[in-house]
């Protein structure tokens, strides 16, 4: 299993995190749900869906299967999954997938249910290497900047606002450095600052009035 999904802080604040098989179960559906489109045994299992079975998530949990119903009728109501029924299995859907896996990220295939068992093998590497061409590149950054940006892009999504190519983006990038001066604390501080703010662009973090390059030269 490789890649990564997304957390952000702010899930701490979420009704379900302290409840320990609710949130067990759905940080486990999010880690098993499909990166892109597959077919499995003639099902369409699409992104942000899994094929599985109360069973089979309780033998995984280790979570009885009582536990895992329960857990997962609270998620349901809540509506961060839905459920379908089926004589072999239950699929389930992520609501809110991409608020945890970026489509455009090349890094982020979070499940083997599409290579492994569980799922379908695409073994059409042209089109892999097609489709890796067209997303978008972060592999220039430091490595504790990249979730930073990504967080950037995806509130600029949500606001219909993405970026158009790769030129931009790298612009973006070395704007978040200079402001930042490739500290990845205050780059994440600047986003926060602009996300909190409903920006459109990033701005330099200003403490008593006077950005950090204003202080450096008050205290020279």
């Amino acid at each position: 299993m490789e890649g990564y999904i997304k957390l952000y802080r702010q899930i701490m604040n979420w009704e379900w995190y302290d409840d320990a098989n609710t949130f067990r179960l759905f940080i486990h559906l999010l880690l098993k749900a499909n990166y892109e489109d597959a077919q499995w045994r003639g099902l369409a299992i699409k992104r942000g869906q899994l094929f599985t079975s109360i069973g089979h998530l309780s033998h995984e949990l280790k979570i009885s299967n009582k536990a895992i119903r329960i857990a997962l009728d609270k998620l349901i109501k809540t509506k961060e999954v839905a459920s379908k029924g089926a004589s072999n299995g239950t699929m389930i859907t992520i609501c809110k997938y991409d608020s945890y896996q970026l489509s455009f990220n090349a890094e982020g295939q979070t499940e083997g249910q599409t290579r492994g068992k569980r799922g379908a093998t695409n073994n059409n590497n042209n089109n892999n290497k097609e489709k890796k061409n067209k997303e978008i590149d972060l592999s220039f950054l430091q490595k504790d900047f990249i979730p930073i940006v990504e967080k950037w892009l995806f509130y600029k999504k949500e606001k219909k606002q993405e970026y158009k190519g790769q030129t931009s983006i790298n612009t973006f990038c070395k704007k978040l450095i200079e402001y930042s001066n490739g500290d990845a604390i205050i780059a994440e501080a600047i986003i926060e600052q602009s996300i909190a703010n409903n920006w459109a662009g990033i701005f330099e973090l200003k403490i008593n009035g006077l950005t950090k390059k204003q202080n450096d030269n008050v205290y020279e």
